[in-house]
């Protein structure tokens, strides 16, 4: 019987950490900088910034509405005067270099660690038909449209620490929008959660 209550409570808590792994604990930090003329930020070691809004000084016209990556410019569509959001966040690596040119702006996103990626492209899921049988958890990821996505898992066994786990075996299922999932789970406790990341060419 114990054995029995030990198999569920596992099964419940493994459960829940699929549930909850697009809402999981990560290390993310407001970020907002102003670049006067051109001036550059660097993108610190070991972080990502995921710049999200440029806002130009006001009196900006089109021709000088312009972010310069790495020594690129981007040229916005028209002078904003204003906050302007980018259609898509620009995941920006360490070592990165960026301002607003020469008419000046402030830049706005958050700065992240490298492993928190995945929140950031993810994808809505849920999970179906979790079970646990001659000593291998299998179930259903059911995710939230059928746009080409990636799975990755990450297993821990304290719920702090989290590493990429190879061992749980993830497969296409019936049909684009659910994925298979199984692993051994016999003479060790784990807990695991999932991560979908949305492929960039989807």
């Amino acid at each position: 019987m114990n054995q029995i209550k030990n198999i569920k409570a596992m099964l419940t808590a493994i459960t829940a950490i699929f549930l909850s792994a697009c809402t999981a604990q990560a290390v993310i930090d407001g970020f907002s900088y102003y670049s006067g003329n051109g001036v550059n930020y660097t993108v610190p070691t070991t972080k990502i910034i995921v710049l999200e809004q440029v806002a130009f000084t006001s009196g900006t016209t089109t021709a000088n509405a312009i972010l310069v990556v790495n020594g690129h410019n981007v040229n916005f569509p028209a002078a904003t005067n204003g906050l302007y959001t980018l259609p898509k966040p620009l995941f920006l690596t360490a070592g990165t270099t960026v301002n607003t040119g020469t008419a000046g702006g402030t830049l706005f996103g958050v700065i992240i660690d490298p492993s928190d990626a995945p929140l950031f492209v993810g994808g809505g899921s849920s999970l179906e038909q979790v079970t646990v049988a001659n000593n291998t958890l299998t179930g259903i990821l059911q995710l939230s449209s059928t746009a080409p996505s990636r799975v990755i898992i990450q297993s821990s066994t304290n719920l702090v620490n989290w590493t990429y786990d190879s061992s749980v075996v993830v497969q296409p299922g019936s049909d684009k929008s659910k994925m298979l999932f199984s692993t051994q789970v016999s003479g060790s406790d784990k807990f695991y959660r999932a991560f979908v990341r949305r492929n960039s060419n989807g």
